[in-house]
């Protein structure tokens, strides 16, 4: 499909009609120790640990929960962290065309979280993707309820098993179905990984939502709006970076197989994103109010950090250098996008990935030493880095 050279791209923070964007004022006094415990976990090569750092993945934590205190936006940066590693594993690592072993990964994640937190002390993951999932969700449970455990384990869960669906229907074609706008946007709800850090907010935040409140059909609705914004959201603005390499699991290349232009794709993501909006803020207005005052207080907080966390990662795409590169560093100023050229991209050699484990594992002791300038971890856990003590900043408390 031949695409123009350029495109207008929206005022996406304008979309959004004014809701805060902030970054959390913790953000230096985590950054470093959140990228030294994943990589304590996970086997990186020097060249992708130096990516993995480039992209910051800590900031976009500090930028969903901008008022948190800094232990609790450690453990939701160590979620973010371990999200993306989990995510490229499956994407375009040593998972991507092997069935049998994403199946034996989703099967772990349901053992685990299916474990109460005291079981799953003497429980022992194979992958160190998922050890490093039992360590901050431990964390995670000495502050929060049962309800909000089992609320934060089901949507976790579910991204476990819609991303296996996914991989399993990209290796062997079969169950996959026509793809339709409906379909992707209900489908990326499950596999884009929103979830987790909307129901993180009651963690963050000591929030305490009860079950006839959280199930109440307008919460539902601003859950799953916020859900499709930031998935929307990152459709328009990984679009042209994914066709540059023949990734084609985007809304925009599904209205250009309906026949619209690539101006008029990219128009019609717009409009899309401002329905979500509309229907989020009519939702708000249908929440039920609360007779206990805490409640009423904490549902209202609940609201405003889920628009926070929208905007919150507006402001991480436009800033990032992800998506806006070289002649499109510009793009947030001048409202337009210069199309990529594309590119083709050898296939990956997963045999080839497996055997060089070892040696990617010396290289990540010998990078985690040069950039952190401590002695490599061991792999178990008393020898990670230490996470009740959160390097403070002046100004910072830990509350």
């Amino acid at each position: 499909m031949h695409l123009p050279q350029s495109f207008v791209f929206p005022d996406c923070t304008a979309l959004l009609r004014g809701w805060r964007a902030a970054q959390n004022p913790h953000l230096e006094c985590v950054r470093a120790t959140s990228h030294a415990w994943i990589f304590s976990y996970c086997t990186f090569s020097k060249k992708d640990k130096a990516s993995f750092i480039k992209h910051d993945f800590p900031s976009l934590a500090a930028w969903f929960m901008p008022d948190c205190s800094a232990e609790r936006l450690r453990t939701l940066s160590d979620e973010t962290c371990q999200a993306f590693v989990w995510d490229d594993l499956l994407d375009d690592g040593i998972l991507t065309h092997d069935v049998d072993a994403a199946q034996a990964l989703h099967d772990q994640v349901v053992e685990l979280l299916s474990l109460r937190p005291e079981e799953m002390q003497d429980y022992e993951p194979k992958r160190d993707v998922l050890k490093a999932l039992k360590d901050y969700f431990l964390r995670f449970c000495v502050d929060t309820n049962e309800l909000t455990q089992r609320r934060y384990a089901a949507c976790v869960i579910e991204y476990s098993e819609a991303t296996t669906r996914l991989l399993k229907e990209r290796v062997t074609g079969e169950g996959a179905a026509v793809r339709t706008v409906e379909s992707h946007i209900l489908d990326r709800r499950l596999t884009g990984g929103p979830m987790p850090p909307i129901v993180f907010i009651e963690y963050c935040y000591g929030l305490h939502i009860p079950d006839h409140l959280w199930n109440h059909e307008s919460l539902i609705e601003i859950r799953n709006m916020a859900s499709d914004l930031i998935c929307g959201l990152n459709d328009l603005f990984s679009f042209n970076k994914e066709q540059a390499v023949g990734q084609t699991d985007n809304i925009v290349w599904l209205y250009l197989v309906q026949g619209l232009s690539l101006q008029g794709a990219i128009d019609a993501c717009t409009a899309l994103v401002t329905d979500q909006v509309d229907r989020f803020l009519a939702a708000e207005q249908r929440v039920p109010q609360s007779d206990d005052p805490r409640v009423a207080a904490d549902v209202s907080r609940w609201i405003a950090a889920c628009k926070e966390l929208v905007a919150g990662v507006v402001e991480w795409y436009y800033r990032s250098g992800r998506y806006f590169f070289d002649d499109n560093k510009d793009a947030r100023r001048t409202g337009l996008v210069k199309v990529l050229p594309r590119r083709v991209e050898a296939p990956v050699n997963v045999a080839a990935l497996a055997q060089s484990a070892e040696k990617e594992e010396k290289l990540e002791k010998e990078y985690y030493q040069d950039v952190y300038s401590c002695d490599s971890r061991s792999s178990s856990s008393s020898a990670r880095p230490e996470h009740a003590a959160v390097p403070v900043c002046s100004g910072c408390q830990i509350v």
